[in-house]
């Protein structure tokens, strides 16, 4: 079979995190990767079509032509297009990708019907659930959802990367004592952390924290951390924050699988995905409310060095032992996709 995958390749996209296990894949005749248009600068014109009106963007009509040209190119061998999120492509890309023969299949990190922010969805993935052959997501809820729908679908959870294990667990003379959180701001997000400031020390990493929280004095701000540095600064601080987007209170996001693999303890909400994954007290830190997350801040940063190290070795021995890498992730959804197109 050959395979497309279109989506992003950056750093820490979740894309490279399937796609570097498919590429010695002995069931792949070829694995072909097509890049999603970027967004142009902030506050130019074209950024405005495309955010308002994205049909009438000739940048985004010339890419879906792209996109097509692409597929064209393909044998008389099966094919099939894995689309991750798919926010540019338009619905009539994807009929005239059928009438090739191609198989559609999707992948959405976020929540197919339930948008959180304007990088989390478009009317164009609204409008092509019901074309794809399968589609697969992390959440259980939007699972149920997509069954109601009439959609074949897949639960395939997130993963943590091979490279964060390798972070060996922090000395206690380098350990940070103070939590931290590594992302990006949203509404949700400040207001949590708001709640927490003066009462739990923090370290922000992300684009956008100065804005809110630059002259804090509880509050440190720092900009983005990638790849091999993301898992040591999740490894050296006391413990990770985890606050979940409004569009998944109940699931699971990255976060909660790349934390204890990096050997770092995880204060996340309490909730079915976290329970099931994680023993709570034992191999991860539960709240229910802002309050009770600054309960449970305050005795990590209490607890000895010993006893927080436990806690850090049982979640990545979980880890290890429940088949939590992406390696594991890429096998499963590739069985699916093979699966569906023989």
């Amino acid at each position: 079979m050959k395979l497309f995958v279109y989506g992003e390749f950056g750093p820490m996209a979740l894309e490279k995190s399937f796609v570097r296990h498919w590429k010695e894949a002995r069931d792949l005749d070829a694995l072909i990767l097509v890049e999603r248009l970027s967004l142009p600068a902030r506050f130019s014109i074209d950024r405005i079509v495309r955010r308002m009106a994205p049909a009438l963007s000739a940048k985004v009509r010339a890419h879906n032509q792209e996109v097509l040209r692409l597929l064209r190119s393909t044998s008389s061998e099966p094919s099939a297009l894995l689309v991750f999120k798919g926010m540019e492509l338009f619905p009539e890309t994807l009929k005239s990708a059928k009438a090739l023969g191609v198989h559609l299949f999707c992948y959405n990190p976020d929540h197919p019907f339930v948008y959180s922010g304007r990088g989390s969805g478009s009317q164009f993935m609204k409008d092509s659930v019901g074309l794809y052959a399968g589609y697969f997501t992390y959440h259980r809820d939007a699972l149920a959802m997509l069954e109601e729908y009439g959609v074949p679908s897949a639960w395939v959870p997130f993963g943590y990367e091979e490279e964060a294990m390798a972070e060996p667990f922090v000395q206690e003379e380098e350990e940070i004592h103070r939590g931290c959180f590594i992302g990006n701001p949203n509404p949700m997000r400040v207001r949590f952390f708001k709640a927490l400031e003066g009462r739990v020390p923090l370290d922000l990493y992300g684009n956008g924290w100065a804005k809110h929280f630059g002259h804090s004095p509880h509050i440190h701000v720092h900009g983005p951390v990638h790849d091999d540095e993301h898992w040591k600064t999740m490894a050296r601080y006391r413990f990770q924050l985890n606050v979940m987007a409004e569009h998944n209170p109940h699931a699971h996001n990255m976060r909660t699988f790349s934390a204890p693999a990096a050997g770092a303890i995880l204060v996340a909400p309490r909730n079915s995905d976290h329970r099931d994954f994680f023993e709570a007290d034992e191999e991860i830190v539960l709240y229910d409310r802002a309050e009770d997350c600054v309960e449970r801040c305050e005795a990590l940063l209490s607890m000895a060095y010993g006893e927080a190290l436990g806690i850090r070795r049982a979640a990545r021995q979980r880890s290890l032992d429940s088949g939590y890498a992406y390696a594991e992730r890429a096998r499963e959804l590739l069985e699916h996709l093979l699966k569906s197109v023989r």
